[in-house]
């Protein structure tokens, strides 16, 4: 039933490189593609057992339900379904899914998406290039993270709307979607949400729980090419950017070392497929130690993100913690599909004068994602957090005392306590020329902003002593 794909079709899809023999074709139903050797698995983790000899990956399209819109879906990402313990009408119902959610996202592709009724899953549009290049590694990507584990966020689903149905907005008959984990999966709100790549194009997209909003320099935007020129947003996002680049997360060594492998599993495998532009999404929440107690008794959605918490970011929500902060941190790799093809070429010729960038070619895309990653960006600083042991203390503690309620006047800034920890960036000196100010007072900058709009009263840094400065600090401390 449905669609199959022409084996000839998918072979014109898969970039071989200039020296492969000509691929073979199997012989097999219509749908079934046998990939040639010459897309072998990136990675040694990759030749296990699952992927000797010549595996068949089916092509072959089959009718599914999706939030009570009849699709079509390539049935090959199935295996993914059952690894995940999920069957396959996780979103059949309309109570699951509802396509009118569905809106544009924050990114320059402008593709529409939307989350699932329970957060668990994204579902997100495919334009025609992003759907081939889905259909060309599919065999390895499957295997890839089946093999071994991953970073990159699961792909369970991938399906096309039936037309001419009554339930059905018209515009959205014969779209391509994909369906993903939602690997930032949070019912409460984030300390920060960050998209990072490793380069000038990091984005800061939630800061201490409010969205920032989007407001680029396009080329044509002639009004923007000084920052004198910039309006408030503009400033704002610009900051945002700023601090998406330079700042720092601890993790614990037993984390750092977990993660760095699988950065590094991941990066190698991307750079195989000729793929760049991808990014971690990582959501950070930051809570003072001296008020998990009582957050964890007020707040349902940190205790259920406590409870998947691991040590191994693959498999959910990381914990740690310092002598001030518990921090919970979930991500994952995402919008893999990018090929490197001519109008990437094009774009990277363009841009010739802006450094550190993301358009650049996959080798060495991977290789800054890599570096920049697992040895900037996350430092083994932090201290092991017991996710059963810390909790269980922290409940007793707040059962055992009486915390008074947390005036908004005092909050905490998890966000410009994560940015006033961090260390100045090597790559300091690639700053754009329109800040027309150093790192250090920028930061200062961007701390002093985050705390004014928080209210939040703290003493400086570098205070002198003094009688009457040592009153006030006692009576803030009582």
């Amino acid at each position: 039933p449905g669609h199959p794909l022409h084996a000839e079709a998918v072979a014109e899809s898969v970039m071989m490189p200039a020296t492969s023999a000509p691929e073979e074709v199997a012989s097999g139903g219509p749908g079934d593609v046998e990939l040639p050797k010459a897309m072998g698995r990136a990675s040694s983790s990759s030749n296990s057992s699952s992927s000797k000899g010549k595996a068949k990956l089916s092509l072959e399209q089959g009718p599914i339900l999706v939030g009570g819109v009849k699709c079509m879906e390539w049935s090959c990402w199935s295996s993914i379904r059952e690894a995940k313990a999920l069957g396959e009408h996780f979103l059949a119902s309309g109570e699951d899914f509802f396509f009118g959610s569905l809106a544009e996202g924050t990114g320059k592709s402008g593709r529409i998406m939307a989350l699932s009724t329970d957060h668990g899953f994204l579902v997100k549009e495919l334009d025609e290039e992003d759907h081939r290049s889905l259909l060309s590694i599919a065999e390895d990507l499957i295997a890839h993270l089946l093999d071994g584990p991953s970073l990159i966020a699961p792909i369970l689903m991938h399906f096309e709307v039936e037309p001419g149905q009554p339930n059905l907005p018209g515009h959205l008959a014969g779209r391509k979607f994909v369906v993903m984990l939602n690997v930032t999966r949070f019912h409460g709100r984030w300390t920060g949400l960050f998209d990072m790549k490793g380069c000038a194009d990091d984005k800061t997209l939630i800061e201490d729980g409010e969205k920032v909003k989007v407001e680029r320099r396009r080329c044509w935007h002639v009004h923007k090419w000084c920052s004198c020129c910039w309006s408030q947003q503009r400033r704002d996002y610009w900051e945002g950017k700023f601090v998406a680049r330079n700042i720092q997360f601890r993790v614990t060594p037993e984390q750092h070392s977990l993660m760095g492998e699988q950065i590094s599993r991941d990066a190698v495998f991307l750079r195989a497929k000729n793929l760049m532009d991808y990014s971690v999404l990582l959501g950070v929440l930051c809570v003072p130690r001296t008020e998990l107690g009582l957050r964890l008794q007020q707040d349902s959605a940190l205790k259920e993100l406590l409870t998947r918490a691991s040590d191994d970011p693959s498999r959910g929500p990381i914990v740690n913690q310092s002598e001030e902060v518990v921090q919970v941190m979930s991500m994952g790799i995402i919008d893999i599909l990018q090929q490197w093809n001519c109008r990437k070429v094009l774009a990277m010729g363009i841009k010739v004068l802006e450094r550190n960038k993301s358009t650049v070619p996959p080798a060495y895309y991977a290789e800054r994602f890599q570096r920049v990653l697992t040895n900037y960006t996350f430092v083994p600083k932090a201290q092991h957090f017991d996710a059963s042991t810390d909790v269980a203390a922290a409940l007793s503690s707040a059962a055992s005392f009486s915390f008074p309620s947390i005036d908004d006047s005092l909050r905490f800034s998890g966000f410009a306590w994560m940015y006033d920890k961090s260390e100045s960036r090597p790559e300091s000196s690639q700053r754009s020329w329109s800040v027309g100010t150093t790192d250090a007072s920028l930061k200062s900058r961007i701390v002093a902003r985050i705390r004014s709009r928080l209210g939040v009263r703290s003493k400086p840094r570098h205070a002198h002593s003094t009688p009457e400065n040592s009153d006030k600090d006692a009576a803030a401390s009582s």
